[in-house]
């Protein structure tokens, strides 16, 4: 929370008058050196809590000699650092699957058109030589065929006129970056992690189309009435109010729900999707009674596509489930208010979440069952996640499930990892 110097909760908690300082944390970098140069001048670490010195001594070393840099760096953190190892928390297993899938023949025939469509538009691009190639051309392709393999039918046909794809790959492109993506507030101009910006992934909450970080997104609600209007916020920049269509609030929760017109840009009204179907099937296992899940098995289902959260969630509101949700749109305590109504309300079994937002300062230990909807283009992004389950306070053992089509480019991406 202090890793900033920018911010005023730094330089709140670093005027503090006091005998004795500690920094508690499981990641002293969060983004880069510059984090736990932070920490080391709020414990006051002789000479290095100047920022000048911090850099001359320790960042700019790794420029020129990266062994023997991370060799003095390491003996720093002997010096300063009490660390409890994975090892010594003698947590429960971890049981991880892969749950292989076939398509349905209506589901195959739309995947291999896609990939014929895609094989032609990168032919086309390269054949008009470097003026005219797009750069995220290969990643785009493949990004419309991990689609299908999400959505199945549901799917509309990619049609390269359209700009209807542009929050897939805004998503694709930021997760495929990893928990180090870093993305400039608009307001104070510090960089901050994408998965921890409001609006970095998706416009929708500000029409402006400027991204906050989560202080200043908070003195925006604050100044604009409070936690009443958590998504009725002044934009700071150019003070216009963010509220997207199509935002109801259920059950004391604030959800995303696109409208008609909204979703018929992204998914047919009908259709069939074998992986989201296995993911009902699993989730059905879990024990229940009338549709009163076992409080002691809770789930969560990650995906880096928002949209794919929003097929799920529609598949669970037929089956007569409740969940809640989080994700890169929602402000901190969004966030923490959701995350609380599906520890407290045992009628909550399940979660759904972006996979870079629940890597993302969440204790998500009130799970114990994993469901990883797509292979990650970063594993380490994936890895955060489920640790977020994996970790001290969990005492059942985690199972996790990953979901794989056979014969996509999804297993061929999972062999690659």
């Amino acid at each position: 929370m202090i890793r900033r110097r920018e911010t005023t909760l730094y330089q709140g908690a670093s005027q503090l008058t006091a005998l004795f300082r500690w920094c508690l944390t499981g990641t002293p970098i969060q983004n880069h050196l510059e984090d736990i140069g932070s920490l080391l001048a709020f414990l006051r670490i002789s000479q290095l809590e100047h920022k000048a010195v911090f850099r001359h001594h320790i960042i700019i070393p790794f420029a020129h000699d990266v062994e023997a840099a991370s060799r003095n760096f390491a003996q720093l953190l002997d010096y300063i650092c009490l660390r409890r190892s994975q090892e010594l928390l003698h947590l429960p297993r971890v049981d991880e699957s892969y749950r292989y899938l076939d398509f349905s023949e209506d589901e195959r025939a739309q995947y291999d058109e896609t990939l014929v469509r895609m094989a032609r538009l990168v032919k086309e691009k390269v054949s008009k030589g470097p003026e005219g190639r797009n750069p995220f051309g290969i990643f785009q392709a493949q990004l419309q065929l991990r689609l299908v393999c999400n959505h199945g039918t549901f799917q509309k046909p990619f049609q390269p006129q359209t700009r209807r794809d542009r929050q897939h790959e805004k998503e694709d492109l930021l997760y495929s970056l990893g928990p180090n993506a870093e993305r400039s507030c608009s307001a104070c101009g510090i960089p901050v992690s994408v998965f921890e910006i409001i609006g970095g992934m998706d416009h929708k909450g500000q029409p402006c189309e400027h991204s906050l970080c989560q202080e200043c997104a908070t003195e925006s609600r604050e100044a604009s009435g409070g936690e009443a209007n958590v998504l009725h916020a002044q934009c700071p920049i150019c003070y216009q109010y963010s509220e997207p269509p199509g935002v109801h609030q259920t059950k004391g929760t604030w959800r995303h729900m696109a409208g008609d017109d909204e979703r018929a840009l992204y998914f047919n009204k009908t259709g069939v999707s074998c992986k989201v179907d296995a993911l009902m099937e699993d989730l059905a296992k879990v024990p229940s009674e009338s549709k009163r899940w076992d409080s002691e098995v809770r789930s969560i289902v990650f995906s880096c596509w928002t949209r794919t959260l929003d097929l799920v969630g529609v598949h669970l509101r037929r089956r007569g489930f409740s969940y809640q949700r989080i994700d890169g749109d929602q402000v901190l305590t969004q966030r923490q208010y959701n995350m609380d109504r599906f520890v407290q309300d045992r009628c909550i079994p399940v979660l759904l979440m972006s996979t870079g937002v629940g890597a993302f300062g969440l204790n998500l230990t009130a799970a114990s069952n994993v469901f990883m909807l797509e292979p990650q283009w970063n594993p380490s992004v994936e890895a955060q996640a489920v640790g977020r389950v994996s970790r001290l306070g969990q005492n059942k053992a985690v199972k996790v499930t990953r979901y794989l089509v056979r014969r996509t480019v999804e297993v061929v991406r999972s062999m690659m990892t």
